[in-house]
């Protein structure tokens, strides 16, 4: 998101994200809060601890965790003078016993620099082999991971207008990524 300083770029990037993340809690999203241009820092949900969802039959739970790394830059245009541009992310769900399901990961500046899944233990899938693959798949936004988990694990939300509010949050995310 573009801002008139580095602060305001960070602040018009979290804003929409914790408003796609109050669909399913009031944790909170912490970023490092520094400003320079060029350093990499991390926001997570709730200072990287599992934030414990339920879904509506109120039968499971299910650990969620999010992380992204940004990093604040020049840009021109509409775009700038300021903005942030994600440079890496992992946001996982896990069963209540602490076992990951599964993640979708981007971490460009490591062996593996495609985004990519991860079916984990907690998915119960019982061949080994998987839990170490990476299966690749295209960049995922916050707002899109969060709609598949809320439909897949028939999550019970905040909010009844939930779709819209994430639909409004990847409006404001699509305007300004750079990347496709």
């Amino acid at each position: 998101m573009a801002g008139a300083n580095p602060r305001q770029a960070v602040e018009n990037f979290v804003r929409p994200l914790q408003r796609a993340l109050s669909c399913l809690t009031d944790q909170r999203i912490d970023h490092q809060g520094g400003y320079n241009l060029g350093t990499d820092y991390v926001l997570t949900l709730k200072r990287g601890d599992a934030v414990r969802l339920r879904d509506r039959d109120n039968r499971r739970q299910y650990d969620l965790r999010i992380t992204q790394n940004y990093r604040i830059i020049e840009a021109e245009g509409d775009r700038g003078p300021y903005k942030t541009t994600t440079t890496a992310y992992m946001y996982t769900i896990g069963d209540a016993g602490g076992h990951e399901i599964f993640g979708y990961h981007w971490h460009p500046n490591t062996g593996i620099r495609f985004p990519h899944l991860h079916l984990e233990h907690g998915a119960n899938i019982g061949l080994q082999i998987l839990h170490r693959a990476h299966f690749p798949t295209g960049r995922m936004s916050i707002e899109d991971f969060l709609e598949f988990v809320i439909d897949t694990f028939k999550l019970d939300t905040r909010r009844p207008r939930w779709r819209a509010t994430l639909k409004q949050s990847h409006e404001a995310f699509k305007k300004w990524q750079t990347w496709t």
